[in-house]
């Protein structure tokens, strides 16, 4: 014999018992006013922007003191980067340690603190002001394959806004001695992440072109100075560049597209 469940749906009835405002906590008052269909509250919202901007007054002693103070950081303080590089602060403490403080010629360097900026920006202080007036004359320093800059410093230093790039470097008329030296030459200018071959450059007498990383295209140098093989003096080298965006190809003279759609790979 089949037994036969017959399933009945029972409709359920809540009852809402709604509190007074006066029954509820501010907390709870605001929580149970809030419908999910309304707009929230910019209170509530993470991604508000706020037009409005609002000055801050200091007492005019506060102000004095303010600027007291960035006179005297002015003055042994400075600012510094690292051409073609954004590097971790450890990596900045490090080449300042080997190549900027050299007690044995330069004892007045002695350096307080290294502090990181945006952008591979940092700002050094300095524990009187001879020791970075003389750091101030020593730049660009050598720093491995790399150039440190300083500059002055200033109290509402902004890097400069610009987005790193990957640009083709040319050296036109470059001597060929200085072919097995590239790396050395480029990262004066960016970090090098690619090259051409140098055993097909040399062979074949092309002009050596290397990819490279730029932190600020309108920061780049239109030439170099570049020690002479003699090992006196020094000579002017004429830097070209591919890939930038709106840039005419050197190759084909047609307007580039981001500069990629006409450069070719030796």
């Amino acid at each position: 014999m089949e037994t036969v469940v017959e399933v009945v749906e029972v409709e359920v009835m809540e009852t809402v018992v709604e509190a007074s405002p006066e029954d509820l906590s501010d907390e709870e008052f605001n929580s149970n006013n809030i419908s999910s269909s309304s707009t929230p509250s910019p209170s509530l919202t993470s991604d508000i922007s706020y037009p409005h901007s609002l000055p801050v007054i200091f007492p005019p002693d506060v102000l004095e003191q303010l600027r007291q103070n960035a006179v005297t950081l002015g003055k042994v303080s400075l600012i510094g980067h690292i051409a073609g590089e954004t590097p971790p602060l450890d990596d900045i403490q490090t080449w300042i340690n080997t190549y900027l403080i050299n007690p044995n010629l330069y004892p007045q360097i002695q350096i307080n603190q290294v502090f990181l900026l945006s952008q591979g920006y940092f700002s050094i202080e300095f524990s009187a002001q001879e020791g970075a007036d003389i750091a101030f004359s020593l730049s660009p320093i050598q720093c491995d394959n790399h150039l440190m800059f300083l500059h002055a410093w200033t109290p509402n230093f902004s890097p400069p806004p610009g987005e790193a790039s990957l640009l083709w470097v040319l050296f036109p008329d470059l001597p060929r001695i200085y072919y097995p030296y590239l790396e050395y030459i480029a990262n004066t200018i960016g970090r090098v992440v690619w090259q051409s071959d140098k055993a097909t450059n040399f062979q074949r007498g092309l002009p050596p072109k290397i990819r490279i990383l730029v932190p600020d295209v309108r920061l780049l140098p239109g030439s170099l100075s570049i020690p002479l093989a003699t090992g006196e003096g020094w000579f002017d080298q004429r830097v070209s560049y591919e890939g930038m965006s709106n840039q005419i190809c050197s190759r084909c003279k047609n307007l580039t597209i981001a500069g990629e759609d006409v450069i070719v790979e030796e």
